[in-house]
């Protein structure tokens, strides 16, 4: 799911998402435009969540800056074609 939404309420995500406190999120700048991904991981024994973005800007990024270029998780996998 692809969510837009005000910073105040990406705030409160992040913090339920860090252990169900909505006050944690408070740490977090958001800026406008930016993007914050939070995975939710869910099975019949586990549910838990992964922030592995909070307030990227991919607008800015370029070839020096390598961290922004690098994959979300080991579910990506990059593959060279012959």
């Amino acid at each position: 799911m692809i969510a837009v939404g005000h910073g105040g309420t990406i705030k409160a995500a992040i913090g339920l998402a860090l252990g169900g406190q909505p006050e944690k999120g408070l740490a977090f700048d958001i800026d406008n435009c930016s993007v914050t991904r939070l995975d939710h991981i869910a099975s019949k024994s586990v549910s838990v969540w992964r922030l592995p973005m909070v307030n990227q800007q991919p607008w800015i990024a370029d070839a020096s800056h390598r961290a922004m270029h690098q994959p979300a998780g080991p579910e990506v996998v990059t593959t060279k074609l012959a």
